[in-house]
């Protein structure tokens, strides 16, 4: 889960500056600076947001990792 949060986010952040860009070279004029910066501003924001959401789950993924590994040891000793 840890990875894959970890590969998505980039993923969309990637996306939508394409987007932000596509829609920029699409304008018959050339783009108003704060036009394009709205759209990043958007991309980079979200990826932001995310962030904790990533490490969270991978620091939950690690814990459960130690913990199951932890068990493991604990049962071939016993």
């Amino acid at each position: 889960m840890a990875i894959l949060c970890i590969f998505i986010g980039p993923l969309g952040t990637v996306y939508t500056m394409i987007k932000a860009f596509r829609s920029a070279s699409e304008i018959s004029r050339s783009p108003l600076p704060d036009e394009l910066a709205r759209d990043i501003n958007y991309s980079l924001s979200t990826t932001v947001a995310l962030m904790p959401v990533a490490i969270i789950a991978g620091l939950i993924w690690f814990a459960c990792r130690l913990r199951i590994l932890h068990s493991a040891r604990g049962s071939k000793t016993k």
